[in-house]
């Protein structure tokens, strides 16, 4: 140090006119860190935070667009008619079999594809709530194709 007149001093406030460059590495405490994933890949579309912004519980940190996603919704809506008409053709074979004017195999593949529908549906109701999608307010005009990501 002496060498090359290298002097110790205390610690003071400057503003500096040049360019500090060093090497090293940034650690963040783990209580101050997260990572947020999504159940459903895509393209980023948007991303709404920089690194080191400070981010609350559900915040939406980016959007993401997969096409796959609208067939899903369309399939959704579909099976609403589906399961309606499943309906009538189950409580018409139901009534042709009180009478003894319809065979028990007509009412039973009625009440089996009834039964299908259903289940798909609650299915896809399950999806479609994970990804961030209110089955109930869905309907062919709003259609949603892109979901948002939100922080944990």
């Amino acid at each position: 140090m002496k060498a090359v007149g290298l002097q110790l001093g205390g610690v003071e406030q400057k503003n500096l006119t040049s360019t500090l460059k060093a090497n090293g590495y940034l650690r963040v405490p783990n209580q101050n860190k997260a990572n947020a994933t999504t159940l459903y890949g895509g393209v980023v579309k948007t991303l709404l935070v920089q690194p080191g912004s400070v981010l609350k519980a559900g915040q939406t940190v980016a959007t993401i667009s997969n096409p796959q996603i609208i067939p899903m919704q369309e399939e959704y809506l579909t099976l609403a008619s589906r399961i309606t008409l499943a309906e009538l053709e189950y409580n018409r074979q139901k009534e042709f079999n009180s009478g003894n004017a319809g065979a028990l195999k007509n009412l039973q593949q009625a009440e089996s594809e009834l039964n299908t529908l259903r289940t798909r549906r609650a299915s896809l109701r399950q999806q479609l709530q994970l990804m961030g999608i209110a089955p109930d307010k869905l309907t062919g005009d709003n259609l949603v194709a892109s979901l948002a990501v939100r922080s944990p």
